[in-house]
């Protein structure tokens, strides 16, 4: 059991938490893009869950990094937004077994703090109490895997029907283990532990050595002895036998309270069976626990789709392609959206963007209130969330492979007094030079008003130079300025040039 099972990542899990930064094959945002693109009060709007919601918004602040870990994704996610009764089992079912998880965690540590802050060492009642929390653990970990392929065979998700292979993968795991000839014998080890009582008797073989040490002890079947000495007081005893003929032996009779040896003997294989039985449920955990906190995701991408849904506004499953060019058709503003009544929802302007002979980035010219930095957001927001396997309110996309998805937005909240222009200008030069110093090949770098506060033909030159620095580093760029100087600094098709229109549509010259 190797492999960490994921429905975000298609090799697995490799970090220690499935929501780690540093996951296979995942890109970054910069520390303010989220806010920049209201993304945190956008969801927030369409989940109260405010520990849900965090976890998903960590999964889109790590774009993917090769297609086929978007259509990964796109192909779980599909399947949950056509079977959300699914989804909700499947989900209820894993945080169940994430309950039982962290309930085991705690109690085995304070067991081995028990058993290590022991000036005598463990008793063997100690250890049977081990033994015994350990096999009702084990128990449930297996009822675990066999709710888990019953539920996936309900739904025939290990079946050509279903096209999601990380579902798939969880269907057949938790089948092979489940239909497996061990899975009934581990669960009546584990049954005949878990009634383990007080007063049950153990039987174990010893094997003693030349100088009188144990060189071997082991739990063996009750009917395997033949007591010779039978007495009529009922004490707790141990038989311990000196051959290993599997019909007969010589048993010696130790009783509990009146020597220690009883502890001595049974301590070890105690512990042993306790380990080994801990060791096979942590295989187990290994393998499927990665996937509770992966569920956060897809429960909010569900009730996203579900919010454009109720809206009336369509939506598409963007392709996603290293080397792609972006290009948009029908793209809807999020935020916009979702704040918008439901009746009005389709009202909110739809734009396109990307065309064939732009190159490297993209300017859009306006006056202020025109729609710029709404059109700016909305394709940072469909560039996102299209690069985490969701779906984007548009008609039809086609996206970039992004490593970076970095912003500066001139006009975020900023604390300068009014007319103090050199001092916001400044600090526009500091953010945009650690922007600058941040992003690496194959980023995309959106840009709201830059330099604004500076004389037009200044801000202009210090912007011309920047961008094209972005190109010569194959970084792709969105600039939305009123800075019309630097319109004819650029070679044909070096720089898509769009415009503002009444109606707050964003057009192509």
């Amino acid at each position: 059991m190797s492999m960490r099972l994921s429905l975000l990542y298609p090799e697995g899990i490799r970090a220690k938490t499935a929501l780690s930064p540093g996951e296979p094959d995942t890109g970054k945002i910069g520390p303010r893009t989220l806010y920049h693109l209201s993304l945190d009060s956008t969801f927030a709007s369409i989940s109260e869950d405010d520990a849900m919601r965090r976890a998903f918004l960590s999964v889109v602040s790590m774009p993917c990094l090769k297609s086929h870990m978007v259509d990964y994704r796109q192909e779980i996610l599909r399947v949950f937004a056509k079977h959300p009764d699914f989804m909700n089992d499947f989900a209820s079912l894993y945080d169940r077994f994430n309950g039982l998880k962290e309930g085991h965690d705690r109690e085995r540590q304070a067991m081995m703090r028990s058993i290590h802050n022991s000036t005598a060492g463990a008793s063997a009642q100690t250890l049977k109490n081990l033994l015994q929390a350990n096999a009702v653990t084990l128990k449930r970990c297996l009822a675990f895997v066999r709710s888990l392929s019953d539920l996936c065979a309900e739904y025939r998700i290990n079946t050509d029907e279903c096209k999601a292979t990380g579902l798939k993968r969880v269907a057949r795991e938790a089948g092979e283990l489940s239909n497996s000839s061990a899975f009934d014998r581990l669960t009546a080890l584990c049954t005949r532990f878990e009634n383990m009582g007080v007063d049950d008797v153990l039987d174990f073989s010893v094997q003693i050595g030349e100088g009188g040490q144990i060189e071997e002890c082991r739990m063996i079947e009750h009917k395997y002895l033949h007591i010779t000495d039978p007495e009529e007081n009922n004490r707790r005893f141990l038989f311990f036998r000196k051959n290993e003929t599997a019909d007969s032996g010589t048993c010696v009779r130790i009783y509990l309270y009146e020597d220690t040896t009883y502890d001595k003997l049974i301590a070890v294989p105690l512990q042993l069976l306790a380990e080994q039985i801990d060791a096979i449920t942590d295989q187990i955990f290994e393998k499927f626990c990665y996937i509770a906190p992966e569920m956060s995701f897809y429960i909010i991408a569900v009730q996203y789709i579900e919010t454009l849904k109720l809206r009336g506004v369509p939506y598409c499953w963007p392709s996603v392609a290293e080397g792609a060019e972006m290009r948009i058709r029908g793209l809807r503003d999020l935020m916009l959206v979702c704040e918008t009544e439901k009746g009005a929802a389709k009202t909110v302007i739809p734009n396109d963007m990307g065309r064939e002979d732009t190159r490297h980035g993209m300017i859009v010219f306006g006056e202020n209130s025109s729609g710029k930095t709404v059109y700016l957001r909305s394709v940072g927001t469909a560039q996102l969330l299209g690069q985490a396997g969701l779906p984007i309110p548009a008609d039809d996309a086609r996206l970039p492979v992004c490593a970076q998805i970095v912003t500066q937005f001139s006009e975020a909240e900023k604390e300068f007094e009014r007319g103090n222009d050199a001092g916001r200008f400044e600090q526009e030069v500091r953010e945009l030079a650690s922007v600058i110093d941040s992003l690496g090949e194959g980023a995309m770098v959106l840009l709201n008003e830059t330099f604004q506060t500076t004389a037009y033909e200044e801000g202009a030159e210090g912007l011309y130079h920047i961008l094209n620095y972005f190109s010569a580093h194959d970084i792709r760029f969105l600039l939305v300025s009123h800075l019309h100087q630097l319109e004819g600094r650029f070679d044909d098709g070096e720089v898509g040039i769009y415009r503002t229109h009444p109606g707050y549509k964003v057009l192509s010259d």
